[in-house]
């Protein structure tokens, strides 16, 4: 199904600077099983979940050593339709399942304790250079108890030894059986949530703009780690609201993103930002208040999906920050102000999905509530 629909899946190197693995199949579209993807109107490209099955255990395993490269789906017209990185890869064999993943990975720490006469101290940061080299900077701060600074060390050192490179869960012995496949998932993030990785803190208490300050910490911390999102889309708007530098220590650069983008701008008005098919950063102003902004039309009936000039869009087209108008229902318009209609919401998230069943395509509104907008299963 999802060769006849012509998606693309290209995996490349490990990093950024590394032609690791370029031997490595390039595009493992033709032998996937399934496909997910899901893009935010806060964070743009999200995840994506790919299945498919491997040659044998021996091929399963080197994927194991793919974790944090790069991944690129493309659409029939060779569009970019996701973009991000592998962050879990599970493999299932006979009934086992053994998992490897980035979420306890830690290549730089230093630990917070209190010294016995109750003055706090802050260890210097360690790093694993090869972990770095692999993964980017991910940071870890342990909070400990009442410490002298040899003993924080200490424990520090051993954190950094046991979680600066990935360790499987799951089952220790992997085995072929008769009839049974060796199957693959990678779990995949976004770009924009790879700033999750990083922490920073800082003292200054100037106030700024909250989308000047953005482009400070976008570019501060491509400096820190060249591997991650390191680039803010031009134009930024320049009508956020005043709020001081200071950042509370520990914080990562994703949290100390949104509490700035949350506050909206100074007409009161929402922004919509994530990392699309670009690799940078977009901010703008969110559609309801955004003059001539696109619209979705959806006919459930026939599972279609038109835009403003009746041109249709492909379900692994749609993207969220738009407003849907379903075309079956016929509602009074909005009051004045108003955003949302009974028949028409904000579209908060999309799911694209496909796999040997058919297509699906799930458009969410900002309320969390499941308004959908589902295309008929293709057999």
């Amino acid at each position: 199904m999802i060769g006849l629909i012509g998606i693309t899946v290209e995996v490349a190197g490990r990093t950024i600077t590394t032609t690791a693995g370029a031997t490595f199949p390039q595009d493992i579209a033709p032998r996937l099983t399934s496909y997910e993807h899901t893009i935010v109107a806060t964070g743009g490209f999200e995840s994506c979940t790919l299945a498919f099955v491997a040659e044998d255990v021996a091929e399963a395993l080197t994927w194991a050593d793919r974790l944090f490269s790069a991944v690129t789906c493309r659409g029939p017209d060779v569009d970019v339709i996701w973009r991000g990185r592998i962050h879990q890869v599970t493999i299932t064999v006979a009934g086992r399942t053994r998992s490897y993943s980035l979420d306890n990975v830690a290549n730089r720490v230093r630990c917070r304790y209190t010294t016995v006469l109750g003055t706090p101290g802050v260890t210097a940061a360690t790093s694993n250079a090869a972990s770095v080299a692999l993964y980017g900077v991910r940071d870890a701060v342990l909070s400990l108890g009442t410490l002298n600074l040899a003993s924080a060390q200490a424990l520090r050192d051993a954190y950094l030894a046991d979680r600066a490179f990935p360790r499987g869960q799951g089952a220790t012995t992997l085995e072929t059986s008769a009839g049974g496949g060796v199957e693959v998932t990678l779990a995949c993030v976004g770009l924009y949530y790879t700033l999750d990785q990083v922490v920073l803190g800082r003292t200054d208490t100037t106030t700024e703009a909250t989308t000047a300050q953005i482009a400070t910490l976008i570019s501060g911390i491509g400096l820190v780690n060249a591997l991650i999102l390191n680039a803010l889309a031009t134009p930024t708007p320049a009508d956020g609201v005043l709020q001081t530098r200071k950042i509370e220590a520990d914080t990562t650069y994703r949290t100390a993103i949104e509490q700035r983008l949350g506050m909206g701008n100074t007409s009161g008005q929402r922004y919509a930002w994530g990392v699309y098919e670009d690799g940078a950063l977009l901010i703008k102003v969110w559609a309801p208040n955004t003059a001539g902004a696109r619209r979705y039309h959806l006919r459930l009936a026939d599972s279609v999906i038109l835009t403003d000039l009746g041109a249709p869009v492909e379900p692994w087209q749609a993207r969220p920050d738009i407003m849907a108008e379903d075309a079956d229902l016929i509602s009074l318009a909005p009051p004045s102000g108003a955003v949302e209609s009974p028949s028409s919401f904000y579209v908060e998230r999309v799911t694209f999905g496909v796999d040997t069943g058919g297509m699906r395509l799930s458009l969410e509104p900002s309320d969390n509530t499941s308004l959908t907008a589902r295309l008929a299963r293709v057999s």
